[in-house]
């Protein structure tokens, strides 16, 4: 896919453990310019390797402000191993961490970033239609 090609657009993903949809705005120049500076070797390996923890970077940047309110620093109370009780603040991609569970939040997270980049996914009815041809037999 040549970079012409490419339309960014504004996304939407649900968060089920946040019972809320948070919205992605389109790419800009300055997101590729940090997604560049930010992410020396590429953001290709980020995909294939689902790094989540840069993905959440990611999809925290392209957030829209209003969005980004419900990630504000808050504290997070738990035991640690030793039964001790731990305070933790967390905000921000970190948050964000914390309310994805399970594969399906992962993989809406990254069909939302990937429209969000302007990389359209295959239509039903073409990847359908890829699997025909590849199945048929030879010779004909």
């Amino acid at each position: 896919m040549e970079l012409s090609q490419l339309t960014p657009t504004a996304s939407t993903v649900y968060l089920r453990l946040l019972g809320q949809e948070i919205t992605l705005n389109p790419v800009t120049l300055s997101d590729e310019i940090w997604l560049e500076e930010t992410f020396k070797d590429g953001i290709v390996e980020i995909f294939e390797k689902v790094n989540m923890v840069d993905i959440c970077r990611i999809v925290f940047r392209l957030m829209c402000d209003e969005d980004k309110l419900l990630f504000k620093v808050v504290e997070k109370h738990s035991i640690g191993e030793e039964g001790l009780e731990i305070t933790t603040k967390l905000g921000g991609a970190k948050l964000l961490n914390s309310y994805i569970s399970g594969w399906d939040d992962k993989s809406n997270i990254i069909g939302a970033l990937v429209d969000t980049i302007g990389a359209s996914r295959p239509a039903p009815d073409d990847s359908k239609k890829k699997e025909q041809i590849l199945n048929q037999p030879t010779g004909q």
